[in-house]
C-alpha cells in the first residue's frame, strides 16, 4: 500500500502541512482498498501514516514528486489536514518517470489532472526498484517501518522449476514475442485482432495458441508459446478455467501478464488487487481497450531490453 498526494498548486509540499477537502480523500481508489480507512478515525489515520507516500503534482504543473512518511493527520470540519516528512537521500521522480509507471503504480486516467489523497494497493518501492526509479542502495536509505518489500532480489536467487507435464522448449524467449490467452470463441476474434493491432504498431509480433501447431498435444504448443513469449495477455473474460490456467503458467515462469477482463468479477479472487483493463466487446469499448493496451506493452518492452 501506499499513499498518494496530489496538488494542483505549485507552492504545496515545500514542508509545510497540506489541506484538502475531506470529501478529495479516497478518489481514485478501489472500494475494497478505501472501506477499512473510511472513517478516517484516529485509529484508521495511524495506520494510513505506516504507509509510504508519494507525494506529486497536477500534470502541467511540472514539478518533481517524491517519497515521503505521513507523520500526522487531522480532520476539522470538512478539512483534511496532512503533515509528512520527505525521505532525506531518495531521488525525486520527474514528471516523465511518474507517467511512465502510471500503469505500475495503478494511476488511472485522468488522475494527475485532480488534486486529491488516493491510496494504492501497490509495492511503491518494488515497482520503482524495477523500472530504476530507485537503486538497491536508495532502497537502502528507506526507514525500515516503511519498507513493503523484505529483501531486494539478488542475482542467483532464483526458483528452478522442473515441469513433469511439460517438455521446456529449445528455443529462446524472443523479446518481441506477445503470446494472448483468452476463450476459443468466435466472439473473442475482434478481441485478439485488436491486440495483435496495438502490438504489430509497435513491431510486436502477436500470437495465440490458435495459430501455432508445433506438438500433437495443445498444452504443449501453450506452454512453449508461453515459454518464449516476453509478454503475456490474459483475458478473463468470463472467468474462463484454461484462461486461469494458462495465467498460472505465465506466473510461475515469471512472465508479466496483462490481464484483461469485461468485468471485474471475472478476474480470479487472487488477481482482483492488481490493475486490469476493462473493456466492452464492441467498436467503442475495443477501441479504449487499445488505448491503454499500448502504454503498456510499451513500458514492458522497455524494461525488458
Amino acid at each position: 500500500m501506499f499513499n498518494l498526494l496530489i496538488s494542483g498548486n505549485d507552492e504545496s509540499f515545500r514542508g509545510e502541512p497540506w489541506t484538502l477537502e475531506r470529501g478529495r480523500v479516497f478518489e481514485h481508489t478501489e472500494a475494497n482498498v478505501a472501506a477499512p480507512f473510511r472513517e478516517l478515525d484516529q485509529q484508521q489515520l495511524e495506520q494510513l501514516c505506516r504507509f509510504p507516500a508519494l507525494i506529486a503534482y497536477e500534470k502541467g504543473v511540472g514539478l518533481n514528486a517524491r517519497i515521503a512518511r505521513l507523520v500526522r493527520v487531522r480532520l476539522r470540519d470538512n478539512e483534511v489536514r496532512v503533515e509528512y516528512r520527505f525521505i532525506p537521500d531518495l531521488p525525486a521522480i520527474t514528471p516523465e518517470q511518474l507517467e511512465n509507471l502510471v500503469w505500475e503504480l495503478d494511476i488511472r486516467k485522468n488522475e494527475l489532472f485532480r488534486t486529491h489523497w488516493a491510496l494504492k494497493a501497490v509495492d511503491i518501492f518494488s515497482e520503482l526498484l524495477a523500472a530504476n526509479v530507485l537503486s538497491p542502495d536508495d532502497y537502502s536509505k528507506v526507514p525500515n517501518d516503511l519498507r513493503i518489500l523484505q529483501e531486494v532480489k539478488q542475482p542467483g536467487n532464483q526458483l528452478k522449476i522442473s515441469p513433469t507435464v511439460f517438455r521446456v522448449p529449445d528455443q529462446p524467449v524472443e523479446p518481441d514475442l506477445v503470446s494472448v490467452m483468452l476463450p476459443f470463441k468466435p466472439e473473442f476474434n475482434p478481441v485478439f485482432q485488436t491486440i495483435e493491432a496495438v502490438g504489430t504498431g509497435i513491431n510486436l509480433d502477436v500470437k495465440n495458441a490458435n495459430q501455432v501447431w508445433e506438438e500433437s498435444e495443445i498444452i504443449q504448443d501453450i506452454f512453449s508459446l508461453i515459454y518464449r513469449s516476453a509478454i503475456v495477455v490474459c483475458d478473463f473474460s468470463g472467468s474462463n478455467p484454461n484462461v486461469f490456467y494458462e495465467a498460472g503458467i505465465a506466473h510461475t515462469l515469471g512472465k508479466p501478464v496483462v490481464p484483461l477482463a469485461q468485468q471485474k468479477n471475472d478476474l480470479p479472487f487472487d488477481l482482483q488487487h492488481h490493475r486490469a483493463i476493462l473493456y466492452l466487446n464492441n467498436e467503442e469499448g475495443r477501441r479504449g481497450m487499445a488505448e491503454e493496451l499500448l502504454p503498456r506493452f510499451e513500458t514492458l518492452i522497455r524494461r525488458s531490453r
